[in-house]
């Protein structure tokens, strides 16, 4: 094996996903040549920096699918819009602030593993490194900002297909209505600004 590749398994085993780590993506990904492995020189050794959070994103996400994106969000925007057949909304990637947590999460795996044939070993605070303390111990963060913005009306729940400003919140802000909406459902919506 290739010395690079050997030096980047660690890391590439705990961002892709090991038993203390999120999955993200195939695994194999991490071992096709065409990988630029530099993306992942010092993981797990240096100091972690948001230049190293932002070079593991680019390398999971490059993993994914022939791609130009180098953030999940970008790459999430493209599967949304550019899918060739319906998609679901659960088949998405995960946002960036999302995967920037596991990337933290798979930072302090790595580390671990690296120093741990050596006789001092250092424990890093995981609540620096994707964790939060609770009552129960410690638990991923999974989503550090607010996944909805504060002005975004709830979806409608109309029964009547959308004809009253009154009772379909949509109509009434004059947005569209969306797939969450319960108009979706089978039946016509009237919203005119649909």
């Amino acid at each position: 094996m290739d010395n690079n590749l050997v030096l980047c398994l660690p890391a590439i085993h705990a961002l892709s996903g090991c038993d203390s780590t999120s999955k993200v993506g195939p695994k194999l990904s991490g071992m096709k040549s065409s990988k630029d492995l530099s993306l992942l020189a010092g993981f797990g050794v240096e100091e972690l920096s948001p230049q190293m959070i932002s070079n593991a994103e680019k390398f999971l996400v490059s993993g994914l699918k022939k791609t130009d994106c180098s953030t999940f969000d970008e790459y999430r925007w493209e599967q949304y819009h550019n899918s060739m057949k319906e998609l679901n909304f659960n088949q998405l990637v995960c946002c960036s602030s999302t995967l920037r947590e596991h990337i933290k999460r798979a930072y302090l795996q790595c580390r671990m593993w690296l120093q741990a044939p050596t006789p001092e070993v250092t424990k890093p605070d995981p609540c620096q490194y994707g964790y939060r303390a609770t009552d129960v111990g410690i638990i991923p963060v999974i989503l550090p900002v607010p996944s909805r913005p504060d002005d975004l009306p709830p979806p409608c729940k109309c029964p009547t297909s959308c004809i009253s400003n009154k009772t379909c919140i949509c109509r009434g802000m004059k947005i569209k209505c969306v797939v969450f909406c319960g108009c979706s459902k089978g039946k016509k919506c009237r919203n005119p600004h649909n």
